[in-house]
């Protein structure tokens, strides 16, 4: 796992899936000998969290079909008893967000198989998804000192959830009323999270979104502000995915973010 995490942070494309997929086959191995045993141990815990996340980011921040993503791999499943409402302190936000993720990660993939062609069942797919996920809007957040940031990780990722769904999956344009929203609650959240928090190396995934959607000079300048502040902090993936960013606002390209890196043969895993 910190293999995988350290390829992903120095831009080594050629490794992190190998890595990944490693991590997934050991996990996965060490709950098939533990049977139906319930695991207590809040180490394994940490690791299939922290491989869940890296694994759902992986899905979310481009075209190329990943593979490990899916919910026939079940480790969260597995591992806790019922995925728990309130906000995660390791993944930023609530775990019943993580299948919805993968779903939304899935009608992506879907919606670039099928031309960009919104289809009956993608449609119908999209709404009862997009309901889902404003569901999680008020989750709780248990309070050990970070609550107030907790809660503000969380929304970031609900609202890049919806921000995807309606970009990516039900191609509506970056002027749009509803795009506009989904922008001004990323941003929100992300300001009430101090620059200097720890709780920003959690948020790559939302910033970097709102910024390659967003047009407004005010947004983002706050953006590429925020990105910088994790940058020196020596968050190494901030720094590729910030060059990227640049990149794409420089190119003023109609493309939406996906398609124009896949396009330049770019990948990039927003974690």
């Amino acid at each position: 796992m910190a293999l995988c995490t350290n390829d992903v942070c120095n831009g080594n494309m050629q490794t992190w899936r190998t890595h990944l997929g490693g991590v997934m086959r050991l996990l996965t191995a060490f709950l098939d000998s533990q049977g139906k045993l319930r695991i207590d141990d809040l180490y394994i815990h940490c690791l299939v969290k922290w491989f869940t996340t890296m694994e759902v980011l992986a899905g979310l921040s481009g075209l190329s079909d990943f593979g490990v993503l899916g919910s026939e791999n079940g480790l969260l499943d597995r591992t806790f008893d019922q995925l728990d409402v309130h906000i995660d302190d390791i993944c930023g936000y609530s775990l019943r967000l993580v299948p919805l993720l993968g779903r939304l990660s899935q009608l992506v993939q879907t919606q670039h198989r099928n031309g960009y062609e919104l289809q009956d069942d993608v449609i119908a797919k999209s709404h009862m998804l997009e309901l889902e996920i404003l569901s999680l809007v008020d989750c709780s957040v248990p309070d050990n000192g970070h609550h107030l940031e907790l809660q503000s990780t969380h929304l970031a990722f609900v609202h890049s959830a919806l921000l995807h769904l309606h970009r990516r999956v039900q191609n509506f344009p970056k002027n749009h009323d509803i795009v506009k929203t989904d922008l001004f609650n990323i941003v929100n959240a992300v300001k009430k999270i101090a620059p200097s928090s720890p709780a920003n190396i959690l948020i790559l995934w939302p910033v970097f979104s709102a910024g390659c959607e967003t047009g407004d000079i005010e947004e983002r300048e706050f953006i590429n502000n925020r990105m910088g502040d994790m940058q020196s902090y020596g968050m190494g993936n901030f720094t590729r995915a910030r060059e990227l960013l640049s990149t794409f606002w420089v190119s003023e390209t109609p493309l939406p973010w996906d398609r124009y890196f896949a396009n330049l043969g770019l990948e990039l895993v927003l974690f």
